[in-house]
């Protein structure tokens, strides 16, 4: 197994502070980069990217995102959110000279996240109604389900439907004739299984199969609902009512947008710093993709000098076939370890962990636990291992099979060289990226704020 890399740093820089992931460690700058006179700032004020400042406030607004308290800073955490931020702002700053290069999946995406700020922000609104009515009337059945279900069933009710029905009949008959997923598949074809769209006629998937007013649904606008719901959740659907509530479904969708709208949702302070973080993101994603991501060679030839250059990350690690045992106290531990080294006990043991469908069987690789793997090696087959006292209680361990670190050729090793070698070169290009950015930005750290040094004198 490789050693796991740093995250590909379009991740780190971007979506770690967009998005909200974990923080990953710091790009390493060179000292050229890093070193610049400090002029006259102040105390607050940690960094400046150009003539944007980043303070502490901003240090601690990034820790609290990442789940860690301000005031739990190590000086080596409060130097890596201060990093982070400024290869942030110098990419950002970069991003606004440039015009806009989204994808027709980035524009999906930003779109996206327009339709569920409307949906989320309408539906909260009908549904702080509907709570306040049940309330006045004594009705305990405030879960956020039935009140959606009975907002939408009153709003059907306002407005008369007219359905095409032989057309809901075939359609249904369509989604009927979907497999069924359950719990005999393994969980990939499960996934496939319900990502299947059914199946119409031309004819019929361009047909209106329901209007009401001067608003109409055909089943290909009915079937693109469909296929945006995640598919571990979509409902089954079999009848022709079923068809209906789908119908019913997109109606209202189609009134809380345009009741969204009528409300200028998207104007709210929320809602446009939510809309701006995710431009910005998308904006920094195809920028690093352009500068870095698109300039690694993946020909057999450099994929080939990199597994030459050290065929042994790639190797298969040592690892060990062991029964696991675990007790609540060493004493009990100590006689079990006794039991185990009579004649014949391990055979027996197992012929009962057979009979009662237990199985003590499991596999211990270097890449996890090199140490323990390292004691497994030193007893041998047929050895024993502890007790030892661990969180899972006083565990021992008896080894069944040993198998040695062993080599991967260039063949066998094929992806996972050429992922190995997008993360190295990615990290590279992606750090020389950044040096430049902050060489030509004119990026200057505090390095004498009295916050990062009183970071540092609390460690």
């Amino acid at each position: 197994m490789i050693p796991r890399r740093t995250r590909p740093w379009l991740t780190f820089v971007a979506l770690c502070l967009v998005c909200g992931s974990a923080l990953a460690a710091p790009v390493k700058h060179s000292p050229v980069a890093a070193r610049r006179a400090a002029p006259a700032m102040p105390d607050s004020v940690l960094a400046r990217v150009g003539k944007q400042p980043i303070t502490w406030t901003d240090v601690q607004a990034a820790a609290t995102r990442f789940g860690v308290k301000p005031d739990t800073l190590t000086p080596k955490q409060a130097r890596e959110f201060l990093d982070v931020l400024v290869d942030q702002k110098a990419i950002t700053a970069q991003t606004t000279r440039l015009p806009r290069l989204w994808t027709a999946r980035d524009s999906a995406d930003y779109h996206g996240l327009v339709d569920r700020l409307e949906l989320d922000a309408a539906l909260d609104s009908a549904l702080a109604i509907e709570r306040v009515a049940r309330v006045a009337r004594g009705d305990t059945a405030l879960d956020k389900m039935s009140m959606g279900v009975a907002v939408r069933d009153a709003a059907v009710k306002a407005v008369r439907f007219t359905y095409d029905e032989p057309l809901i009949a075939r359609v249904a008959a369509a989604f009927d004739s979907l497999p069924k997923v359950d719990g005999s598949q393994g969980a990939l074809e499960q996934l496939r299984m319900a990502g299947m769209l059914p199946h119409v006629s031309h004819a019929d998937s361009v047909s209106v199969i329901a209007f009401v007013g001067n608003d109409h649904w055909t089943v290909a606008d009915l079937f693109a609902d469909w296929k945006r719901l995640n598919p571990l959740y979509r409902p089954r659907v079999t009848t022709p009512d079923h068809v209906k509530d789908l119908i019913h479904n997109a109606f209202y969708e189609r009134l809380l947008r345009r009741q969204a709208r009528a409300q200028h949702v998207l104007e709210q302070p929320a809602a446009v710093r939510m809309l701006h973080d995710k431009a910005e993101f998308l904006d920094m994603q195809a920028y690093v993709g352009r500068e870095v991501y698109a300039h690694i060679a993946q020909d057999s030839l450099t994929l080939r000098r990199h597994y030459d250059a050290d065929p042994h990350v790639f190797d298969v690690a040592a690892h060990a076939v062991v029964l696991r045992f675990a007790f609540e106290s060493e004493a009990e531990a100590l006689n079990f370890k006794v039991r185990l080294m009579r004649p014949l006990a391990v055979d027996t043991l197992l012929a009962e962990a057979k009979r009662e469908h237990v199985d003590y069987t499991g596999s211990l690789s270097a890449d996890d636990d090199s140490a323990l793997v390292a004691r497994c090696f030193a007893v041998g087959v047929g050895g024993l291992v502890g007790p030892d006292d661990t969180s899972q209680g006083w565990r021992m361990l008896r080894v069944q099979k040993l198998e040695p670190r062993k080599g991967r050729s260039f063949a066998d090793a094929a992806q996972m060289v050429q992922r190995d070698w997008y993360d190295h070169e990615g990290e590279r290009l992606m750090r020389a990226l950044l040096d430049r950015l902050r060489r030509e930005q004119g990026v200057v750290i505090h390095e004498t704020s009295s916050h990062l040094r009183a970071a540092a004198q609390k460690h």
